[in-house]
């Protein structure tokens, strides 16, 4: 059966440490097909906590961890960037904590932290992204 109502999401993927190593690619995300999408958790796994993932540029010798990966549609763009931080108050060191920032003002004040619940885990990363890039509230 094939829906005429799929989404997706189409995305420039690139990535990034001290020079670019993987130049703008286009993605498309079809929401919850099991061969262009998968979960946010299972994207974090694969793509970022994995302690041995090498960056695919074989010119680059640094750990996928060093690198920002950046998902850009229309005028938005995010940027995804690993990196162990203090615990928030509250929160155990094995939580995994969201935050994000306006970068049109700069500021901090509009930095918004927050702890990735098990169904946000659980969540279509295309949809997450969709979310992440157009959600304004």
């Amino acid at each position: 059966v094939q829906s005429k109502n799929v989404q997706s999401l189409m995305v420039l993927v690139s990535s990034r440490c001290r020079e670019v190593c993987m130049p703008p690619e286009p993605k498309v995300i079809v929401f919850y097909d099991s061969k262009s999408d998968m979960t946010l958790g299972q994207y974090l796994s694969q793509y970022c906590f994995s302690p041995d993932l090498q960056c695919s540029n074989l010119k680059c010798k640094r750990s996928i961890h060093e690198h920002e990966r950046s998902f850009t549609h229309c005028k938005g763009r995010i940027k995804m960037q690993v990196s162990r931080r203090p615990t928030p108050n509250g929160m155990s060191s094995e939580h995994v904590v969201l935050c994000t920032r306006c970068v049109k003002c700069g500021d901090n004040a509009n930095r918004y932290t927050k702890y990735v619940s098990a169904a946000t885990w659980n969540f279509s990363f295309g949809k997450f992204l969709e979310n992440a890039l157009y959600n304004t509230s």
